[in-house]
């Protein structure tokens, strides 16, 4: 099964809305545009705009059970062989690029996982891909077929991310019903093919740090250490001139920053573990004007994390400091040193859009999009 072969029908089940989206031929305009950009840097050269292979459409499930395109996920290859993936949001309301990267398609992903694909195969109307956030994709599975899925709710459905296992009921990575779809009558023309084919990407300011190291946690053991202290590792590695592979200090931050069996780490215990690991570091928590410190820290030359919640049911309403966060652990954290202020105001009208270069924990590395409508992320800076 490759391509849209192992997806859904879009007509095959009548929970899925047929609402309006960007078309596949202008998604893949604009993932090509993006692709020919990034092939100019060097963590992406081995990307050839011309190597889009088949899409896959990913939906996001709103409060009420309503599922509704949200991405359009194109695995890219060279000479028949996957190097990477760029995911294009299919909303009318929200288009431009979500992640470029150099790590498997999540659909790829399932194809690699045969326990997963005979789960997923028992879905009545076939397989249903979900996106959850830029740093997890996803997809549905009957509960009664995911082993030890401890939030499962009887009869529901369950969500399974793609690249990390983490599973929940699809109701917790639901999303209202105003951060799916606004406004569906007014911004149904709003993307063009020709206005798609008359923008190309830009920059009006960049900024990276050279020497960060890129480490595959997933080779420090049969337990996973965790993302955090594996992305923390990361910065500290840059600082302290560590250029291998360090497993003995993610397992310390591990450790240190009271990261649990499944790998999760509370942000509040974060900055506590940094400094007991060494007091002249300066640990600390963004919740607020996240965008300009990263920014500020990559400026600074301090590579930082980045972390998104797996739980998109998490009211950012209702947090004012990161106190307020005591007890919710991250659902995946990523090192970032590398950011683009795009110069693409049909993406993002209010505020340039900011591009970040991460290394993803797993030696992979990604480019993440932060709008100013991005929303349940924090950063987690290490200031030597």
């Amino acid at each position: 099964m490759t391509g849209s072969a192992l997806g859904m029908a879009e007509g095959n089940s009548a929970a899925v809305v047929r609402s309006d989206r960007i078309s596949e031929s202008i998604a893949r305009q604009i993932a090509k545009s993006r692709v020919e950009h990034n092939s100019t840097r060097e963590q992406f050269s081995d990307l050839n705009p011309e190597g889009l292979a088949q899409p896959e459409l990913f939906y996001s499930v709103s409060e009420t059970g309503t599922y509704r395109p949200a991405a359009w996920v194109y695995p890219i290859e060279t000479d028949g062989k996957e190097v990477g993936h760029i995911a294009v949001s299919a909303r009318p309301d929200s288009p431009g690029v979500i992640r470029c990267s150099t790590g498997f398609a999540p659909q790829t992903q399932l194809q690699h996982n045969r326990t997963l694909q005979s789960e997923v195969g028992r879905l009545e109307d076939g397989v249903r891909f979900i996106y959850n956030n830029p740093m997890c994709f996803g997809v549905e599975v009957p509960t009664t077929n995911v082993a030890g899925a401890e939030a499962a709710e009887n009869g529901k459905s369950t969500f399974v991310d793609l690249k990390h296992g983490f599973t929940a009921p699809i109701s917790a990575v639901s999303k209202p019903e105003s951060t799916i779809q606004t406004d569906r009558e007014s911004t149904a023309d709003r993307i063009t093919l020709e206005e798609v084919k008359e923008t190309s990407f830009s920059s009006l300011s960049t900024e990276s740090i050279s020497g960060v190291p890129n480490w595959d946690a997933n080779l420090c053991g049969p337990d996973w250490v965790g993302c955090t202290p594996a992305a923390s590792s990361m910065c500290i590695g840059y600082h302290e001139n560590i250029s291998s592979r360090d497993c003995d200090l993610m397992w310390e931050l591990n450790d240190l920053m009271g990261t649990n069996s499944d790998g999760e780490t509370v942000p509040t215990d974060f900055d506590d573990g940094i400094e007991d690991y060494d007091s002249s570091y300066s640990a600390s928590n963004t919740v607020w004007e996240r965008r300009s410190e990263i920014k500020n820290q990559i400026d600074s030359g301090n590579p930082c994390v980045i972390s998104h919640w797996f739980n998109s049911s998490l009211d950012k309403s209702e947090i004012d400091d990161v106190e307020d966060l005591k007890g919710i652990a991250v659902g995946h954290s990523e090192t970032a040193y590398e950011y683009e202020e795009g110069d693409d105001p049909v993406w993002n009208p209010t505020e340039p859009t900011l591009y970040v270069t991460t290394h993803d924990t797993y030696g992979d590395i990604n480019e993440i999009t932060l709008k100013s409508t991005t929303l349940l992320f924090l950063v987690q800076s290490i200031d030597p």
